[in-house]
């Protein structure tokens, strides 16, 4: 909150920046490549089989890869089965839904 003025999400603001006195912008990424690669599915995580990021969407479906979105927040994650616990509002698993894209669904 003192380095940028607001939260991650911009839930939580800096008086200033309420009040318009101070532009909000957003957080750079801060983890380091590696774990940015895991959460974006591109490396394989140490506890699950994930598929590797030159996959074709269409054979990640076929592997059971899914699209989850979190209904409370609105953060989006592909892999096989929904987050136990959201990263970002720490919503359990059942606020998550799955979603489909254009030809490549997961039924």
């Amino acid at each position: 909150m003192e380095e940028f003025g607001a939260c991650y999400c911009a839930l939580y603001v800096k008086k200033e920046a309420f009040e318009g006195k101070m532009q909000i912008s957003s957080i750079p990424e801060r983890r380091p490549l590696e774990k940015q690669a895991r959460a974006s599915g591109a490396l394989p995580e140490a506890s699950g089989q994930q598929v590797a990021a030159s996959t074709k969407p269409e054979e990640a479906v076929k592997a059971g890869m899914r699209l989850w979105y979190c209904k409370q927040c609105g953060y989006v994650v592909f892999r096989e089965e929904p987050p136990y616990i959201c990263p970002i509002c720490k919503a359990k698993k059942e606020f998550f839904a799955a979603i489909s894209i254009g030809a490549y669904t997961a039924s």
